[in-house]
């Protein structure tokens, strides 16, 4: 994050400029009335989006973590180790 000073009134003042082909985006925000009111509040509502989708994430991931192993899972991984450890046999470093 760049260092920003806040003003003498203690708000925080952010420049933002638009090139000749953004003009278009210009006319839009215009309808939508007060500027810095309308890109606050689209900034609030993706931190929101970014809250729900790590939510989303973290409760994909518990569901994953409590899901049952299958027996056949347990087994394959049982034997899978059993390769292992008998791979392993006699060699010492």
């Amino acid at each position: 994050m760049k260092s920003r000073k806040p003003r003498k009134d203690g708000r925080y003042a952010i420049n933002l400029s638009f090139t000749p082909e953004e003009v278009n985006l210009i006319d839009y925000v215009d309808s939508k009335g007060n500027f810095s009111s309308y890109v606050k509040r689209l900034i609030k509502q993706d931190m929101e989006k970014d809250k729900l989708n790590m939510s989303a994430e973290l409760l994909k991931l518990l569901q994953e973590a409590i899901t049952p192993i299958e027996p056949k899972e347990i087994e394959q991984k049982v034997e899978d180790d059993d390769e292992v450890e008998n791979s392993n046999l006699g060699y010492y470093i």
